[in-house]
Formats: C-alpha cells, sequence, structure tokens
C-alpha cells in the first residue's frame, strides 16, 4: 500500500469585500513578518491595491512585483525578493497564482493564494503551469496555506 498525501489550505476565506481584511488575516495566520506581493499588471488595480492598503493599516512590511507570465525568468525575478521569513501573496489570475506558487516553494516559503477569477483549479493546486520557449510544461510546487477569495472581485 502506497502513502498518498494531499495538500490542502489550512484556511480558506471568502466572503464579498473579505481582501480588505488580508492583514488582519496574515496576522491571525502568523504570517505577517513580510510580505512580498505577487500580481499582474491587470490585477493591481482591482486587487493589489485593497490588499497594499489592508497591509499598511496593520503596519506590515511589504513589497509588490508585477509578473507579465509565468516563465522561469518571471520566477527568478520573485525568488530574488523572497528573504527566509517572507510569505507571497498571490494576487491575480492563473499565470500570477502559479509564479507565487512556484517561487514560494522553491524558496521553501508560505504562499497565499488571492484569486481575481475562479476559472482555473491552480487557485488552491499543488501544481504550476510554466511557459518555457517553446511549450508549456506542469510542475509540482505547493498548494496555499490559505485562500482569500473576494467574491465581488470574482464576481
Amino acid at each position: 500500500m502506497s502513502d498518498r498525501k494531499i495538500q490542502m489550505p489550512r484556511e480558506v476565506y471568502i466572503d464579498p469585500g473579505i481582501i480588505k481584511n488580508t492583514g488582519d488575516i496574515c496576522k491571525s495566520l502568523h504570517l505577517d513578518k513580510k510580505i512580498l506581493i505577487v500580481t499582474g499588471a491587470h490585477t493591481f488595480d482591482v486587487g493589489a491595491k485593497p490588499v497594499i492598503e489592508s497591509l499598511e493599516k496593520e503596519d506590515i512590511e511589504f513589497d509588490v512585483i508585477k509578473v507579465n507570465n509565468a516563465s522561469e525568468e518571471s520566477i527568478s525575478e520573485v525568488e530574488e525578493l523572497i528573504a527566509p521569513d517572507t510569505t507571497v501573496l498571490g494576487v491575480g489570475g492563473g499565470k500570477v497564482i502559479d509564479v507565487a506558487k512556484l517561487s514560494s516553494y522553491n524558496q521553501g516559503v508560505y504562499f497565499v493564494s488571492m484569486p481575481t477569477t475562479a476559472s482555473h483549479d491552480g487557485i488552491v493546486s499543488p501544481m504550476a503551469s510554466i511557459k518555457n520557449p517553446n511549450t508549456s510544461i506542469s510542475v509540482s510546487a505547493h498548494s496555499p496555506i490559505a485562500v482569500i477569495a473576494d467574491s465581488e472581485i470574482l464576481a
């Protein structure tokens, strides 16, 4: 008999406007030493801005990086910003979440999934889809420690 292990998020928050409570949620999960927000150009205004406001309100240190695609180059750029005590928040769609997920996995830190669309399983999946010059590959990563899904944004 083989052992099977399924990773699941420890906490899942789904509510209208829940993104405005990101700082409080991070504090309650003890993920508030340093935050790296990974987002995209299209999801910055709708997703990252309210997250930034919430983190500022709770006096949580953070950095922000915008990624354009789910490539090895994007992953490397994100990994350069990850310190050992960083929690990575992936605020966006599939590409953003995959980059945040794999970067955090490679650096051995926690990842929080903050989807702006519900059209993919990457929100909680332990797999990431990464584009190479000629193809796209799926690689093992880890599931998020938490999911913060704002139903107003998802709608």
